[in-house]
């Protein structure tokens, strides 16, 4: 059980398991009260769903002070992220981030903090939304010029072997069975099929 007043807790993250965290680690052992409250998530920043970030979600008290190296360690997604910061904040723990030390909510800050993280977040989920326009974007015109260029997109078409009109004529003829059929096509048992039920629906 937590008995300290005003623990300084740290919260490390990279997206993956082959990535490098020791620098964040580096950055926070420092300033936090102690190597145990040291907190680090190997996952993607898209949701909170991370298992050391519950885990230190549930310890934190008011008082205490969570730190982190950038704010794009807490999350990814911008309006989520302002979300999680809202419900800690609310709750009484003071939020620290390293390389934006304007968004410092410990005591004694300017009061007009409140307004400077509502700025910070509106911006980051503006950022967000135009590079999400801007993909779309890429991708309409890599497709229109893909059109252009007649290169097809999508699955390619469903491509019948070459003496498969003929066999399929013998076969509907009762001339040759189902699997000599697919014997002199080459082709498995489910393939065969697919392609004739298909073929006969065009």
């Amino acid at each position: 059980m937590q008995t300290e007043k005003g623990i300084k807790v740290g919260y490390a993250r990279v997206s993956s398991k082959d990535q490098n965290v020791d620098r964040q680690i580096q950055q926070l052992e420092p300033l936090i009260t102690d190597r145990r409250y040291l907190y680090v998530d190997k996952k993607s920043g898209k949701t909170f769903d991370r298992a050391e970030y519950r885990k230190m979600k549930d310890f934190l008290r008011p008082g205490d002070t969570l730190i982190i190296c950038s704010l794009d360690r807490l999350g990814r997604n911008a309006s989520e992220m302002e979300k999680e910061w809202k419900e800690l904040t609310d709750r009484g723990v003071y939020m620290q981030v390293l390389d934006m030390p304007i968004l410092d909510t410990k005591p004694g800050q300017d009061t007009i903090n409140a307004l400077v993280v509502k700025i910070v977040f509106d911006l980051l989920s503006y950022i967000a939304q135009i590079e999400r326009e801007n993909i779309h974007k890429r991708q309409q015109e890599g497709i229109a010029a893909a059109k252009k260029a007649g290169k097809h997109l999508g699955r390619p078409g469903i491509t019948y072997p070459e003496n498969w009109s003929e066999l399929i004529l013998r076969y509907e003829s009762h001339e040759i069975t189902g699997g000599q059929a697919r014997e002199l096509l080459g082709l498995k048992e489910a393939t065969f099929y697919n392609l004739l039920r298909k073929y006969r629906n065009k």
